[in-house]
């Protein structure tokens, strides 16, 4: 008797908890604004993963290795079957915010450092 196991190296979101904070994008015309080289390190202090996806594919990301495409898209809202929108997933994995329209770096860069997390990561790259 053959015994078969079968497992996956692809990551699912709750690989990342604790390490990681996630955005995830879909059915937006232009990335390109979340790409760009000048935003690197500010995405790298901040310890966040952008994905963006559209059909149900990863089209671009900042993170290499392979994913889960269904078990990211499930963390977006309900309603959101065939619009645009994001979600943003904290250090412990919970949703801290959505919407549909184009989310800009600026305000998600504003909403990720008025969490007690990051925070705690300024005050402690300070000293």
């Amino acid at each position: 008797m053959l015994l078969s196991i079968s497992y996956s190296d692809s990551k699912i979101p709750e690989d990342f908890q604790w390490k990681n904070r996630i955005l995830i994008l879909k059915n937006f015309q232009n990335d390109s604004l979340w790409f760009d080289k000048g935003l690197k390190e500010e995405i790298q202090n901040r310890k966040l993963l952008i994905f963006h996806f559209s059909g149900g594919i990863k089209l671009k990301s900042n993170f290499e290795e392979e994913i889960e495409n269904a078990k990211f898209l499930e963390k977006l809202p309900a309603d959101s079957e065939s619009k645009t929108a994001w979600v943003l997933i904290g250090l412990d994995g919970g949703v801290k915010n959505s919407g549909n329209d184009f989310p800009l770096p600026k305000e998600i860069f504003r909403l990720i450092d008025s969490m007690p997390m990051r925070q705690s990561e300024m005050k402690k790259s300070n000293n």
